[in-house]
């Protein structure tokens, strides 16, 4: 199931490009993506479930972001319908398990952003991102997540609580 699947913590590390001119390499990025369980009582869709998504540079609390709250709702035809609210905007996407695929759309009012998350594995995602928007080049971004063992940091700061 994609909601259990996708719980954890996540290390996405992405190349950035401009499209244009010699198509240049921006920059890169290395972030901390925890994805959580989140209840939340619904009465028109007993189905669905919530996933909470923080982005940040450490596993460490202080340092992650609130992102958004996704509902994940199954579809008659296998699917999955995804929903979330970012930045005061209704955004939409999809799972489709016949190419293992999420596709997430952002539509804000003065920016448009398309991801791609392909599930290569159980610890491994590849990401692409297309983000278009009115005062920069359109940009591309690649790379891929990883599944972090927290155990790993959690030994390195024992003072640290865990992420769950």
């Amino acid at each position: 199931e994609l909601h259990a699947f996708l719980i954890g913590a996540w290390k996405r590390n992405l190349v950035w490009r401009e499209f244009g001119g010699a198509y240049a390499q921006t920059r890169t990025s290395n972030t901390v993506v925890v994805i959580e369980a989140f209840q939340k009582p619904t009465v028109d869709d007993p189905s669905a479930r919530y996933l909470k998504w923080s982005f940040g540079k450490s596993l460490k609390r202080a340092d992650l972001h609130f992102g958004y709250v996704m509902k994940l709702s199954p579809m008659s035809t296998g699917e999955t319908h995804l929903e979330w609210q970012y930045c005061g905007t209704t955004c939409f996407g999809k799972y489709v398990p016949a190419t293992n695929s999420m596709v997430l759309q952002f539509f804000q009012p003065s920016s448009t952003v398309s991801v791609v998350y392909r599930i290569a594995d159980l610890n491994a995602l590849a990401v692409s991102i297309v983000e278009c928007d009115q005062r920069t080049e359109p940009s591309l971004q690649y790379g891929n997540m990883f599944r972090i063992d927290e155990s790993l940091y959690r030994n390195a700061a024992p003072r640290e609580p865990p992420i769950r």
